[in-house]
């Protein structure tokens, strides 16, 4: 029921939002510059790689945690739309976090971890180098886009 509701959602969301000429312009900018992307093969696999990852660890959150979760009990709309929100909150504020994070906060905790400051130049090397998107084929440079 819930693989199911989220499916409906996901397609009604996508038809709607599609509709406003703002968001239809930005998702064909987008893919065209993903398609240039996807030409090279380093990254169209690392690509097809991750969406495989994300898709075991999905199925293994879902099958392992949401069943203890959730529920077909029923509840008054207000119910509904505070535990969306609710959900909405704080699961985006942990993927904000974790994003943030592990991409850009983590000279901090290794600071903590190894107990003392780090140095200003190996920490500026460290973040501009960007080791594993040019290990793993992910690199990209920054896309210039004509403003519609």
């Amino acid at each position: 029921m819930f693989l199911a509701t989220v499916v409906a959602l996901t397609a009604l969301g996508q038809l709607l939002a599609f509709r406003v000429l703002a968001l239809q312009c930005t998702r064909e900018l987008n893919r065209e510059a993903d398609r240039v992307k996807l030409f090279r093969k380093r990254y169209s696999e690392a690509v097809r790689q991750n969406n495989r990852a994300a898709l075991l660890v999905n199925a293994g959150f879902y099958v392992a945690i949401l069943p203890f979760c959730l529920s077909l009990e029923p509840r008054p709309l207000w119910r509904h739309a505070l535990d969306t929100v609710a959900v909405l909150m704080v699961f985006d504020f942990f993927y904000y976090v974790t994003h943030r994070f592990l991409f850009h906060g983590s000279i901090p905790l290794i600071a903590a971890l190894t107990g003392g400051p780090l140095n200003a130049f190996s920490m500026a090397v460290a973040t501009l180098t960007m080791v594993y998107d040019r290990l793993f084929g992910t690199f990209e440079a920054p896309v210039v886009r004509q403003t519609p």
